[in-house]
């Protein structure tokens, strides 16, 4: 099984993903919607595609910046954001791959 060595960045504006051989993989928005609906709360979009929301979001759908002034606001919309992040550079799932992080908050 291979492993992937990442550096993840969260920051109050854009999120980075480096890669130990590639260099940076991801640079977008730290943005995120969800859907209003209390139990699922599902991931609408993040990044570019959740900055692109801005001014046309449905009234079932909420936009986040999860880390405000450097501060983590919403834990459990940062984990979501960091997977899916993660499966917009990797196809974990599908091949199986570990990945071992370094994430830097600030």
């Amino acid at each position: 099984m291979a492993t992937t060595t990442i550096g993840l960045k969260l920051g109050s504006n854009m999120s980075w993903i480096y890669t130990e051989n590639g260099g940076m993989v991801l640079c977008e928005p730290t943005m995120i919607a969800i859907s209003n609906n209390i139990k699922s709360k599902e991931v609408k979009a993040v990044g570019y595609d959740a900055k692109n929301m801005i001014g046309k979001v449905p009234e079932n759908v909420s936009l986040f910046s999860p880390i405000a002034n450097g501060v983590v606001q919403y834990e459990e919309l940062v984990a979501s954001l960091i997977k899916e992040f993660l499966n917009k550079v990797f196809v974990v799932k599908k091949f199986n791959q570990k990945i071992k992080a370094l994430l830097f908050i600030p």
